[in-house]
């Protein structure tokens, strides 16, 4: 909750404001800091604790808590930061720029920031003095029931066998292996809340041959909240065991009591809603029959709860596609009806709208059934010009998706939470939300490691995967997504605003973050007045479509970490933006000149700057100043086609990705003050006249960034007509040796050039576009790419590839093609285990399907789109 994520922001503030050289503490001042901090981490370990605690005493206690530990929280990070925004902005009006440099901290000057360092001390001390009570009450309890919205002691389907749309393959599948056609004896089907695992589940405990197989059956239902008496008891009730008499029996008993029934039969044990991995270890020790003829099957949400069992014996479930979803959403709405004819359009909208969930489709269906069965009415619904159908479908199952959300542990709930900064069902860019996550001190380590556990979790999708591991792009449900906004308010972690409603919500004042959808809205004196308000707001992201003239944004909310404004054009510098002392992550369309004074800006580590895609300035102007060595905490900085001055004995040591800059920056001066750089890309631009300049390389320097894992290089106005303008690399050693990941677009070299990249060692993933590499016919050599696993050609005029039998691109597991309309063949039948995907390549098409269907189908796996039939289906 949002609780938590308030104490670590407020240990990070502590942290940065210490370690500060911009920043002057009095040692008596930086003992009691110090001290406040190490009184952060004390509360983090009793919250850590009564998170894990399943106690319900315990928790309506704690719940009592958070709300006071948050305000808490906030108010001594509020009174921090105001204090030394007070500082700078005093400071910066009485010196020139040039002396500005250092801060004075005094406690002494302010006594709000004293009092509420007080206030936060007696709130350790009062957690503090309720854990050692309850600690004291749990030693002197007995055991007590966990209440659970599950129930366990018994089955119950309302009569009635499961019907199922859908999912046939994946039903088939988990038959036959229950059924023995397996080498495990435990199985398990996960995937998202709501997307039919127990109906699955159900559909197989209830089939003829299952059930003349099995002849004895056993379904339990664990939730939560997992207690192994309970699960016996309820399988024990199902043995026909007199639960009241061996209510009081030990654990040890019940399990005997178990193994006794159950031995020299076969039988079947469903485990529904199992969130616990020791759940099938514990029964396992008490089956008689550890065969796979009597096997275990569970359901879960949790990834690492499926993962117990070996990949092939784990059913992962997926959403209902366009035809299945309509099928179900018909068969709720009719029943053995048909649907009139025309309302079969509008019915399949609304179906495709529900995203394949499908207790969100029956859910929709159940409220369409009891409405208007009008042509006008269905409309409105499936061109979302009336949305409350959605929004009542989505609060009836937001109990059972909050249950996901809840059992996240508590440092994983706020970048949860955050994720609704962005629209319902868009695409997340997983590098701008970790940038965005860490610029907010929600993480207290790698947040890759914090969007896997949410995906494991099941809360939030991949949508594309990234070529060399992880995930490029992410999504939330659009039912997900619903709850994100809502318990984000709830939370008073974070606001949506898409309406004048939504910025005169109760409690306004207390929002941390602020979200808007709707750009115009700034225009309205209302809103801006109301968001102007809000002095405590830590971000401000403009998330709606992109707005080419100016609104006035809310630059007086000086306490503001993030604020991404790139959907907003600026024709001069909001200079505004010079006076946020703690702004972090800066995102801003503008196309002139930023003013040298953004080094006052000295925490900020975010930088991206866009032009107006409309203006295009000749040759390589810079719009970045010199000034910019000076933010030494600089980790991201994207500067369209801008050079990056050169400052002689500067350095900024903690630059990691470095975009879209000019290749004029390319030169070994600016590389060695960069010493740690990760990802670079680079955009040239060709002179107008191919004669006026020799060819020059962009490759001299590269060896200098010897961190260097990924390399991106453009010519942004290609001509394939041209002569090369642009050296290729002359050896391997012109890339640093730990090379991972190489894109080039519009070089029009030969391919025997290639047999350089060919050479570099860890090279994982190759993307090469627009004529990045011109010729009829690409030869791999044996020993090239020994580590290439994900190859891009795209643009190409390239028509045929091959290598030797066997010894070429030995790990390349994902092959992608898109707009090589002269390919014809590539030596799949010497891939394994290969993924081809071919986008508007008909030659390359054919050849790549008749190869799947043969001999090698069970090796390569082949997906065919046209950009033309996709753009059909996103209409």
């Amino acid at each position: 909750m949002a609780y938590f994520a308030g104490v670590i922001s407020l240990q990070q503030t502590i942290e940065r404001l210490l370690n500060s050289s911009h920043i002057s503490i009095l040692p008596s001042d930086r003992e009691i800091l110090e001290s406040t901090k190490e009184m952060g981490f004390s509360l983090q370990r009793v919250l850590r604790r009564w998170d894990n605690s399943r106690n319900n005493i315990m928790s309506e206690r704690v719940n009592s808590l958070h709300e006071q530990i948050r305000d808490v929280a906030y108010k001594l990070q509020d009174a921090l930061d105001s204090h030394v925004s007070n500082q700078f902005l005093s400071g910066s009006e009485r010196l020139a720029d040039e002396d500005f440099n250092l801060l004075t901290f005094s406690l002494n000057s302010d006594e709000v920031l004293k009092q509420e360092i007080n206030n936060f001390t007696d709130m350790v001390k009062k957690v503090e003095d309720e854990n050692d009570k309850q600690d004291m009450e749990l030693s002197n309890s007995l055991p007590e029931e966990e209440e659970d919205d599950a129930d366990s002691s018994r089955i119950d389907f309302g009569g009635v066998e499961s019907n199922m749309v859908g999912l046939s393959h994946e039903f088939i599948h988990v038959k036959k292996a229950l059924l023995g056609y397996s080498l495990s004896n435990v199985f398990s089907i996960s995937g998202m809340a709501g997307i039919g695992k127990t109906t699955l589940a159900k559909k197989l405990y209830q089939d003829p041959e299952i059930c003349n197989y099995f002849k004895c059956r056993l379904w339990v239902t664990i939730g939560q909240k997992y207690q192994f008496r309970k699960m016996m008891l309820g399988l024990l009730a199902q043995l026909d065991h007199d639960v009241d008499k061996i209510q009081t029996e030990g654990d040890e008993k019940l399990g005997k009591y178990l193994h006794t029934s159950l031995k020299g039969k076969r039988f079947l044990i469903v485990l529904d809603d199992v969130w616990n991995k020791e759940v099938c270890d514990e029964l396992y020790n008490y089956l008689p029959n550890k065969d796979k003829k009597s096997p275990v099957l569970l359901t879960t949400r949790l990834q690492q709860v499926a993962k117990i069992v070996p990949p092939e014996c784990h059913q992962i479930l997926r959403f209902l596609d366009e035809e299945e979803s309509w099928c179900l959403l018909r068969e709720k709405v009719f029943g053995g009806e048909s649907c009139p004819y025309r309302l079969e359009e509008a019915g399949k909208k609304i179906a495709l709208n529900c995203d394949g969930l499908p207790l969100l489709i029956v859910t929709v269906a159940d409220l369409l059934s009891k409405a208007e069965k009008t042509l006008e009415y269905w409309t409105k619904i499936a061109n979302g010009e009336d949305k409350s159908l959605f929004i009542k479908a989505n609060d009836k199952i937001s109990s059972i998706l909050l249950r996901s959300y809840k059992y996240l542990p508590q440092e994983f709930k706020a970048c949860f939470l955050y994720m609704a900064v962005f629209p319902s069902k868009c695409m997340i860019s997983t590098s701008k939300l970790f940038n965005l996550w860490t610029a907010e001190d929600l993480c207290e380590y790698s947040p890759k490691e914090y969007l896997d556990n949410l995906i494991s979790s099941n809360v939030v999708l991949v949508h594309q995967d990234a070529a060399i591991g992880g995930s490029k792009t992410c999504k939330l449900h659009s039912s997900f997504w619903h709850v994100c906004v809502k318990q984000s308010w709830k939370e008073k972690f974070l606001n949506v605003i898409n309406s004048l409603a939504d910025s005169s919500k109760e409690g306004a004042i207390s929002w941390r973050r602020l979200c808007i959808y709707n750009n115009v809205l700034f225009g309205i004196k209302e809103v801006y007045d109301s968001l102007e308000s809000i002095s405590g707001a830590r971000s401000l992201i403009c998330s709606g479509a992109y707005h080419q003239y100016p609104v006035p944004i809310c630059f007086s909310l000086r306490l503001l970490k993030v604020l991404d404004i790139l959907s907003v054009r600026f024709y001069k510098f909001p200079v505004e933006v010079l006076k946020l002392i703690h702004i972090r992550y800066l995102a801003l369309t503008y196309g002139g000149k930023v003013p040298p004074s953004i080094s006052k800006l000295w925490n900020l580590e975010y930088l991206i700057v866009r032009q107006h895609q409309s203006i295009k300035f000749p040759g390589h102007l810079s719009y970045i100043p010199v000034e910019i060595w000076n933010l030494q905490k600089l980790r991201h900085l994207q500067v369209m086609g801008s050079c990056l001055p050169f400052l002689c004995d500067a350095s900024l040591p903690n630059l990691l990705k470095l975009s879209d800059v000019s290749v004029d920056s390319c030169t070994e001066e600016i590389f060695k003050r960069i010493p740690n750089l990760q990802k670079l890309g680079i955009q040239i631009e060709l002179a107008p006249n191919p004669d006026a300049a020799e060819p020059f390389s962009c490759f001299d320097h590269f060896s200098h960034l010897e961190q260097l894992q990924s390399l991106k290089c453009v010519i942004v106005n290609p001509n394939p007509a041209r002569p090369q303008l642009v050296a290729p690399p002359a050896s391997v050693t012109t890339f640093p040796s730990g090379l991972k990941k190489l894109s080039l677009s519009g070089f029009g070299y030969p391919w025997s050039y290639m047999r350089v990249i060919g050479k570099l060692p860890c090279l994982r993933v190759l993307k090469l576009r627009s004529y990045a590499f011109r010729g009829h016919k690409w030869k791999v050599h044996k020993s090239e790419f020994p580590a290439l696993r994900y190859l891009l050609l795209e643009d190409l005029d390239l028509v045929h590839m091959t290598f030797p039998y066997f010894s070429g691109l030995p790990k390349l597991d994902t092959l992608i093609i898109k707009h090589c309309y002269k390919l014809k063949t590539i030596p799949l039948k010497h891939l394994s285990f290969l993924k081809v995907e071919v986008v508007d390549s008909p030659s390359i098409a054919k050849y790549s399907k008749r190869n799947q269907d043969t001999t090698f189908r069970q090796f390569i796996i082949v997906q065919i789109h046209s950009s033309w039939e996709d753009g059909k289906l996103k209409a």
